[in-house]
């Protein structure tokens, strides 16, 4: 009895771990799939934007500046 609830400890186990993998999966894909092209882009989408002249706001490695 005790090998059959061990054994079934681990199938659950592995199902919450290849769960979890998949969801960070589709977590990243939907996050990396919209490209951010220009600075109203970046600011719609929430990053940071630095109080400087002009405004800067950085996203996915690059810096976009406001051209207005």
């Amino acid at each position: 009895m005790f090998k059959e609830s061990r054994i079934a400890a681990y199938i659950v186990i592995c199902i919450l771990v290849f769960a979890l993998a998949a969801g960070t999966i589709l977590l990243m894909r939907t996050y990396s799939s919209h490209s951010i092209a220009s600075f109203q882009e970046c600011k719609d989408a929430g990053y940071p934007i630095m109080e400087s002249f002009p405004e800067q706001c950085i996203a996915q490695g690059k810096v976009f500046i406001n051209s207005q």
